[in-house]
């Protein structure tokens, strides 16, 4: 992302991610990036236990990759 001298301020703050198993399950991950939670919400099938704690291992790495950063302030390429 290119910096800007108009927008200083550039935060995700909600956002909601469809992820689909293998065995045919699939949650929506609602990650809020504003106060470093996520909900995950089944939505079909019949996601185990191992498919769960995959989605929640992707959860916290967009956390801690993503939580109060400011893109707006980002170097390019980062």
């Amino acid at each position: 992302m290119q910096t800007s001298d108009i927008i200083n301020k550039f935060l995700f703050q909600l956002a909601r991610y469809k992820i689909g198993g293998t065995n045919g399950a699939s949650v929506i991950l609602t990650v809020n990036y504003q106060d470093n939670l996520f909900k995950i919400t089944r939505t079909s099938g019949a996601p185990n236990e191992r498919f769960l704690n995959e989605v929640k291992s992707l959860a916290r790495d967009l956390l801690r990759r993503k939580h109060n950063v400011n893109f707006a302030q980002a170097k390019p390429g980062k």
